[in-house]
């Protein structure tokens, strides 16, 4: 991981100085980097290049500038608790329950999931069709159609996308003028 520091004189961006850098391991305060000399990028900045970082651990960090510079410009610091995994769990890690407000990305990824399994209802995977209802000469004339989420649901209450009420006018066994499928 690159540490990136950045020096003034009075204001204005300072090269030319052999900074150092200190590192500490904030959960045991132990010196991981002791005085190790940062190298200059231009216009102000220095970078060390820390290798023994570990993203689990939070680190305390000094940059030194160096006898050069007035105690007030000298000394910068920071740490790498930039909340960057807080803010990616928060996002990505988030329920899909919490994602309502209209029109937002987690509310369209919802519909969008919805509407796919939609769809794959509607080509008869993991569907069930009870509550059937004949005329006299045995056709089926209506029934109730469920679409589920998961090959497991299938029957239950559980895990139901959408139902459906299937109506049909038979004529005579095994005829009908037409066949609907709506949602209920």
């Amino acid at each position: 991981m690159q540490v990136l520091a950045f020096f003034t004189n009075d204001g204005v961006p300072q090269g030319g100085l052999t900074p150092t850098i200190r590192i500490r391991d904030v959960d045991d305060n132990s010196l991981v980097v002791t005085d190790a000399a940062a190298s200059e990028v231009g216009d102000g900045w220095y970078k060390y290049d820390f290798v023994a970082y570990d993203a689990a651990k939070e680190y305390a960090i000094r940059f030194d500038g160096g006898a050069a510079l007035a105690d007030s410009d000298r000394y910068t610091s920071g740490t790498n608790d930039s909340f960057v995994d807080d803010i990616v769990d928060g996002v990505w890690d988030e329920p899909a329950s919490n994602h309502l407000i209209s029109g937002s990305m987690g509310n369209a990824s919802n519909e969008m999931n919805n509407d796919i399994k939609r769809t794959l209802g509607l080509l008869h995977e993991n569907i069930y069709i009870d509550q059937p209802v004949y005329d006299d000469n045995g056709n089926m004339i209506s029934a109730r159609v469920r679409t589920y989420d998961d090959k497991t649901n299938v029957g239950t209450s559980t895990g139901v996308i959408e139902t459906y009420l299937i109506t049909a006018d038979g004529t005579e066994c095994g005829q009908f003028h037409y066949w609907k499928q709506v949602v209920v």
